[in-house]
């Protein structure tokens, strides 16, 4: 029923937003212009963007909706002339037809509200080109924290890789088991640099749809490495596949990005910057089903998403999944996997 409200709110917010700006024209000396309006409701950001060509007619629009976190309201921004030009106020190109569309765009939010879990998570996600995230409460991390062990019980789990051959995966980097063979460490070979070498990281041996893997990892002062999943194209990961930040950013606090520890790159900041201090071990769980990603870190929920209302709707359904060689020194341990029957 969730999945039937939102598809029925994007419709017919999308269908809105087209209605309450008109085709009109403009000042004849004006060679250029862009309008631009803005409409939020809910969760969703409705735009219009209508170019002015030189025949002084808005003959071609573009609108989209994207998720929000900001509360119902809406937003009307001057439009710009390219060549400087003085413009009308905006207001003059308004007429009775967008007030009315504008009260039934809140009316809308109304009737169909977030859930109180997509609140709790979307509270704190930016786009990603956002520096960085607002601070959530106490009383708002609280809301998020999990029983790491009780979100795997029901899935039955097996290694992700096997012995000191690490059967299961295939790599090309420095990844060998240490200790009394629990821990894995990858440490890298003289000369072996940076994370464009893609053979380097630890790949599964075959490709994943829908997956749960829990697994733990801790990394020295500065350190970097990212999970990734779905990957079609191993040669090239980053655009080929979606990929959850690994690093070393607890002092940054409040203040995280897409690029932050738990982040799902080029789409959403962690809901919270759940990371340890560097040198300490970290539990995360990934849940991938379908279109649907939800993630853990030590015992927070950071994210619980749509990747197809994402900027990586367009990666593969399924694909590889794997760990980075970011040229850095880096553990793990405990890792294993359940893949669910489709």
């Amino acid at each position: 029923m969730r999945r039937a409200d939102s598809a029925l709110r994007e419709t017919i917010l999308s269908t809105f937003i087209i209605w309450t700006l008109p085709r009109t024209s403009i000042d004849k000396e004006t060679k250029a212009a862009v309008f631009q309006a803005e409409l939020t409701a809910g969760s969703y950001r409705l735009s219009a963007k209508f170019l002015d060509t030189n025949d002084r007619s808005f003959d071609a629009f573009y609108d989209y909706i994207e998720k929000m976190d900001q509360p119902s309201e809406a937003i009307c921004r001057d439009y710009k002339i390219q060549d400087n030009k003085e413009s009308e106020p905006i207001m003059n190109y308004f007429t009775c037809r967008p007030m009315i569309a504008l009260t039934v765009l809140l009316l809308i939010s109304t009737a169909f509200p977030c859930t109180a879990q997509e609140k709790k998570l979307k509270k704190k996600r930016v786009a990603p080109t956002s520096p960085e995230a607002s601070a959530l409460t106490g009383k708002e991390i609280d809301e998020l924290r999990v029983d790491m062990d009780n979100v795997v019980k029901s899935f039955e789990f097996h290694p992700f890789f096997e012995g000191s051959e690490l059967k299961g995966t295939t790599t090309t980097g420095n990844w060998k088991l240490q200790g009394d063979g629990k821990e894995l460490f990858l440490h890298p070979r003289e000369g072996e640099e940076g994370w464009k070498r893609y053979s380097a990281y630890l790949w599964s041996d075959k490709p994943y749809r829908d997956f749960v893997i829990d697994f733990e990892f801790k990394f020295e002062t500065d350190g970097n490495s990212g999970f990734y999943f779905r990957v079609g194209d191993q040669n090239d990961p980053v655009e080929g596949g979606c990929e959850l930040q690994l690093n070393d950013t607890h002092a940054k606090g409040d203040e995280i990005n897409h690029h932050d520890m738990g982040g799902l790159l080029r789409a959403h900041p962690a809901a919270v910057n759940a990371g340890k201090k560097a040198g300490e071990w970290n539990r995360a769980i990934v849940h991938v089903e379908r279109n649907r990603m939800r993630a853990y870190l030590n015992g927070l929920q950071i994210h619980d998403i749509d990747l197809s209302k994402t900027p990586l709707s367009d990666r593969p359904a399924i694909g590889f999944i794997g760990f980075q060689d970011h040229g850095l020194d880096f553990w793990l341990r405990n890792v294993r996997i359940a893949a669910p029957t489709p």
